[in-house]
């Protein structure tokens, strides 16, 4: 008989104490800090044209024009492509010249 007691005391206790650590354990609140950014890096470095003619690029949404001789500041998105706009004797219309990375960072890109 007293084990019974015991053991119907011991299991009662355990139903109890389950349910307590249940109804103690904190939510993990959803704050902004955990949300991924929307924000791209930037990338800043020169373009620099060594060929007799001006070269016409496009970076996204962005023409850019560099002129025979001159360097050229740029700032970039990460992953946004140079692409060639018109055909010269060293490239094809289209061809992509250079995809923005992190390691370009304060660098020169000469375009011959």
């Amino acid at each position: 008989m007293n084990r019974s007691i015991i053991t119907t005391m011991a299991l009662g206790a355990a139903l109890l104490s389950s349910g307590a650590i249940f109804a103690a354990t904190p939510s993990i609140p959803t704050t902004p800090a955990a949300v991924p950014s929307a924000h791209v890096k930037q990338v800043h470095f020169d373009l620099r044209n060594d060929t007799a003619q001006t070269i016409k690029l496009q970076a996204g949404a962005r023409e850019l024009t560099v002129q025979p001789g001159k360097t050229m500041s740029v700032k970039l998105p990460i992953g946004t492509d140079l692409v060639a706009e018109a055909a010269t004797p060293n490239r094809a219309a289209g061809t992509v010249l250079v995809q923005v990375a992190d390691s370009l960072g304060d660098t020169t890109v000469v375009l011959k």
